[in-house]
């Protein structure tokens, strides 16, 4: 029998119930170090809170860039334009 909390289990935090607070922060570009200030927590403890409650509006924002690049095949619209010539 093993002791303590499962492995991947979600602590609860001061945190929870602000995440919209900190994803709208996120979203007007305010660093994480500041956005911990705000919220008298460590860096490395809302760091870890974005990644964990999968708040990284980054990631997100990167996968929507990359999926748009996927659509034509991952090329440049001057590179499309270059293909469509030939």
């Amino acid at each position: 029998m093993k002791l303590g909390r499962q492995k991947g289990a979600k602590v609860k935090s001061k945190l929870d119930g602000k995440e919209k607070e900190i994803i709208a922060l996120l979203d007007k570009n305010i660093p994480v170090s500041s956005i911990a200030k705000i919220f008298n927590v460590a860096r490395s403890t809302m760091i870890h809170y974005i990644k964990t409650r999968n708040l990284d509006i980054t990631k997100s924002k990167d996968s929507l860039f990359s999926e748009s690049n996927s659509t034509n095949g991952g090329l440049s619209n001057a590179e499309n334009k270059k293909d469509t010539k030939l």
